[in-house]
């Protein structure tokens, strides 16, 4: 039976156990009118991005698929932390973007994006995805490459008609984005990542003195890490869950394999008390292929 992209978004939702924004079919919809018989890379001529994720469970190339490679884990790297979910992509510095869903509910969201080859540095790119590529329009330096080609004569001119045309569908679609879009994230604790960390002012505990200033610079150290690690674990057993998450945060940023498991301790205890178990579940299939080398998990069911 051939299914609608929302019976298919139903199912990613189900396997994710997250409700994703309700403007990703929206989203959907403005790419089948930018290239109708190629949605997927309806932004290719004009930013050199091609939508993932997500979107390909959209146009339907998961409808047969029965792997034992987790869904989560298509289009996840390394350092993504389970809250993360990349739906656009582009060049050799492993450029990508998608939401960051603070809750599985999916009502506090974000789109946010980082270069894999520079270390966990999110950036702020909107409110939605609308938002978001209406800013790599205006400033294409937020997504390029320092490998990028200049384009010239003939090149740019297309380029600038392709842009165009994106922003045309944009002024189309944009009243019906801002009907779905949510309101500002609630952030209580700021991240080194520069995400944050939403949850109830009652999951917010105070940061020992001694250490607070230093965070930044302890999670990097060979041993200072540990202290980070032990005032996580005490907000944790006070019931400060949201602090605590935020000090493991801290700690996955490095990136390290050992400071990223010692981290997801933390964070398995921190998505429990805050109601947040389907993380939990992201986050243990994330930990079972660590060292990948793939991406597209149907590449790599096809090689198994």
């Amino acid at each position: 039976m051939n299914r609608s992209p929302k019976q298919r978004c139903e199912w990613l939702e189900q396997q994710l156990q997250v409700s994703l924004p309700e403007e990703l079919l929206l989203f959907w919809e403005f790419a089948k009118s930018l290239r109708p018989l190629e949605p997927l890379s309806a932004l290719e001529d004009s930013l050199g991005i091609y939508l993932v994720g997500a979107f390909e469970v959209l146009s339907g190339k998961f409808d047969t698929y029965s792997g034992e490679i987790p869904i989560s884990l298509h289009w996840r790297y390394g350092l993504d932390p389970p809250e993360f979910f990349t739906l656009l992509a582009r060049g050799e510095n492993r450029w990508h973007a998608g939401y960051y869903i603070d809750t599985p509910a999916g009502k506090s969201y974000c789109v946010t994006s980082y270069s894999a080859n520079d270390g966990l540095q999110f950036n702020f790119d909107g409110r939605s995805l609308f938002s978001a590529v209406e800013r790599y329009l205006d400033d294409k330096e937020l997504i390029n490459d320092e490998d990028d080609i200049v384009l010239t004569g003939a090149e740019l001119e297309e380029s600038k008609k392709a842009c165009d045309k994106v922003r045309k569908a944009l002024l189309k679609y944009r009243p019906l984005a801002k009907k779905i879009q949510v309101g500002r994230r609630n952030v209580v604790e700021k991240t080194i990542d520069g995400v944050g960390v939403v949850a109830a002012d009652n999951a917010v505990g105070e940061i020992d003195k001694s250490i607070k200033k230093k965070i930044p610079y302890m999670v990097w150290s060979d041993t200072e890490y540990e202290k980070v690690m032990e005032e996580a674990v005490r907000l944790q057993a006070l019931g400060k869950a949201g602090t605590a998450l935020k000090l493991a945060k801290d700690l996955w940023q490095v990136g390290d394999e050992h400071r990223i498991r010692k981290a997801a301790l933390v964070m398995v205890e921190a998505y429990k008390k805050l109601a947040r178990l389907p993380f939990d579940k992201i986050l243990g299939e994330h930990l079972a292929y660590l060292n990948r080398e793939w991406l597209d998990i149907l590449d790599a069911s096809s090689g198994n």
